[in-house]
């Protein structure tokens, strides 16, 4: 138990709701203790009832003089008003036990160490007949970004792919340890955390409220409220009990607490920003939080929120702190491959040596999630690796559905599954159903489907995994897929098996939205750009595209989609024109 026995430190909330009860003439007390009176009537003006009033005086005292509401200066203030039975009273809290706040948090904690498998984003697929692979390899190497690099166009590089922006880290980046990036003296502060798909976001915001858990960071915080932003529940939140990850009752109590100081002591971990719908990022109550608006209530808590690097110009503001994940160097990956690899040690040197005489996979390696699946499917494909990452993308769905229709359809007597094209009859309708349900999610911003949504007789294929939900009604079992990246690639599948009519309506429609981006570049390694009509809506969009920012993105996918030779040459030249123009320096074909 927590104690305060000095005179001169400052009031804990618990002691001053306690106090608020035996006080009277609130107002007289407000204005002994220094507050205005324009302070004095927003309180008047906010406060329900009395006994309300009082506690939010008190706490509005606390939060504006800080370090200087001790309770020797409370003490004092009601010894001059007379008030000599509530000084004595003020003298006995000092020295008073605190049981509310360490109580409230203490149930959090234990309720995120209940349901940590439940809460946490695991990945089924690793696990194979043969043997598994480690399902998780923490490593998050954070840099604070420090102003932006612009190009001669004036564009800001971080419009550019993660990889091609690495070399600057040693100019405009500095690393920074996890546990140093609240130590700015901030009574509130926001941060982002910017990274790619893969780059372990949703790892690190739950390693963050994990150390917070057991003590072992974080400790000025009385709570840490971790959010997914793609929860539906967490999406049509009103209030801030709403988002806090627990039972209702539980839920409720700790918002009492939040909300009496106004959110000092309080963390927010958003993960997944970009997952957030975009009506959603302009106006909600996970907006309000982000602004520090006072109808949230919680102007002085602190915020950490993770997005793709495409989806996150609005957050950044002079209040923000940026900060990024910064993938593996090359010694990095191998050293990583090696732990992944250690109960099989004769295979660390021949995927190496397979990574090394290919680029373009070797380069995919920066990121983490890159890099156990790589492992994965050189091992069931028995010490051999497709050439690019879509390819080994592509592998590691043929595996799981692979052993799904081995487990659930024996009769099928299914050898293996090649390629996405060759899907078993007796899996193909529900294959194609889930590339629809990927495809139509992206559109409308939704990434947990229910069983309804999904449908009941639908078989899921091993490509959804259960995701809990928490709604005002308790919580809920839904369903998403194993990783957005997985999602985005089935999304591409369904565009390619569209009428060529349909395919080139949908590329034009969509190519403007961010949420597509990733989804447009498995598309281009799909179908490589092969049909004339494709081809000429996509040189028709690059031809007359000014944005520089969409350049960028097509010649990412022209890099690291699919082999350039495989794309016509013209539209090759175009991108290489430009990217010329913009003094970049492209891969070689």
């Amino acid at each position: 138990m927590e104690h305060t026995e000095n005179m001169d430190q400052p009031c804990h909330q618990e002691h001053l709701t306690s106090l608020a009860q035996d006080l009277t003439q609130w107002e007289v007390v407000a204005l002994a203790l220094g507050l205005k009176e324009s302070e004095v009537e927003k309180v008047e003006e906010c406060g329900k009832n009395l006994p309300e009033k009082k506690v939010r005086m008190l706490l509005k005292w606390k939060s504006k003089f800080n370090v200087g509401a001790t309770y020797q200066r409370l003490c004092d203030c009601l010894s001059s008003l007379k008030r000599n039975d509530l000084a004595d009273k003020v003298k006995e809290l000092s020295t008073t036990p605190l049981r509310c706040v360490s109580e409230l948090a203490k149930s959090l904690k234990t309720f995120y160490e209940t349901n940590d498998v439940k809460m946490r984003r695991s990945f089924v697929f690793i696990e194979t007949d043969a043997r598994t692979v480690p399902k998780r390899f923490e490593f998050f190497k954070l840099v604070i970004v420090e102003g932006e690099i612009a190009d001669m166009d004036g564009e800001s590089s971080r419009t550019l792919p993660m990889k091609s922006r690495m070399k600057e880290v040693g100019v405009k980046r500095k690393p920074i340890k996890l546990e140093n990036i609240f130590k700015d003296g901030s009574d509130s502060k926001t941060i982002l955390i910017e990274g790619a798909p893969g780059s372990g976001k949703s790892t690190l915001l739950w390693h963050m409220c994990h150390l917070w858990r057991s003590g072992d960071l974080f400790k000025e915080f009385n709570y840490v409220i971790h959010v997914q932003l793609r929860d539906p529940g967490k999406q049509k939140a009103k209030i801030i009990a709403d988002l806090i990850p627990c039972s209702t009752k539980l839920a409720n109590c700790i918002w009492e607490e939040i909300e009496d100081v106004e959110g000092k002591g309080v963390l927010f971990l958003l993960d997944g920003w970009d997952e957030l719908p975009p009506h959603l990022q302009r106006e909600s109550l996970i907006n309000d939080i982000l602004n520090r608006s006072d109808k949230s209530g919680i102007q002085f808590s602190s915020v950490v929120v993770t997005s793709r690097h495409t989806s996150s110009d609005e957050l950044l503001n002079a209040k923000t702190s940026h900060l990024e994940i910064v993938g593996f160097t090359e010694d990095e990956a191998k050293k990583c491959i090696s732990g992944l690899l250690s109960d099989n040690p004769d295979s660390i040197p021949r995927l190496i040596e397979k990574l090394e005489v290919s680029p373009s996979l070797m380069c995919c390696c920066y990121l983490p999630l890159n890099v156990v699946i790589i492992v994965h499917v050189f091992l069931i494909m028995g010490h051999k690796l497709p050439s690019t990452m879509l390819e080994i993308l592509q592998a590691l769905i043929c595996n799981c559905i692979w052993r799904h229709t081995k487990r659930h359809y024996p009769e099928c007597r299914v050898k293996c599954i090649r390629s996405l094209n060759e899907i078993p009859p007796c899996v193909e309708k529900a294959f194609q159903h889930l590339c629809c349900l990927a495809f139509k999610g992206l559109k409308r911003g939704k990434l947990v489907f229910t069983e309804e949504e999904i449908g009941q007789e639908s078989d899921k294929l091993s490509l959804l995994q259960e995701a809990m939900c928490f709604e005002v009604a308790g919580t809920s079992m839904r369903y998403n897929f194993l990783h957005l990246t997985i999602q985005e690639l089935l999304a591409a599948v369904h565009m390619s098996k569209m009428p060529v009519e349909y395919q080139v309506s949908t590329f034009c429609e969509v190519y403007p939205q961010e949420q597509f981006s990733t989804v447009l570049q498995l598309y281009a390694g799909i179908t490589s750009f092969k049909h004339p009509k494709i081809v000429e809506a996509f040189y028709g969009i690059l031809k007359n595209s000014r944005n520089l920012k969409q350049w960028d993105k097509t010649h990412t996918y022209l890099r690291f989609s699919f082999d350039p030779n495989t794309v016509r040459s013209d539209l090759r030249d175009c991108v290489k024109n430009k990217a010329k123009h913009r003094g970049e320096v492209c891969h070689k074909d």
